[in-house]
């Protein structure tokens, strides 16, 4: 790949991160700003990941992969 194709795929990444930076704020709480990112046009797998975030359905962070073990095979909520 040229040098030329991966600058280009880059400044489109950015331009894609941007976005969503703009459109997610920086405080997750209920209420206001939920109903803020709720409101913005984001992608369908980032609107589902942040309705699991709040649903509190996700784990971690790991410092280990022992500890991230231990959960999994801990028994589920």
């Amino acid at each position: 790949m040229t040098t030329v194709a991966l600058e280009k795929r880059v400044r489109a990444l950015e331009a894609e991160v941007q976005v969503l930076k703009n459109a997610v704020p920086t405080r997750m709480v209920r209420g206001k700003d939920e109903k803020r990112v709720t409101a913005k046009k984001l992608p369908k797998w980032l609107q589902v990941s942040l309705q699991e975030i709040a649903e509190r359905k996700v784990i971690g962070p790991f410092d280990t992969v022992e500890e991230f073990m231990a959960d999994l095979r801990s028994p589920g909520i």
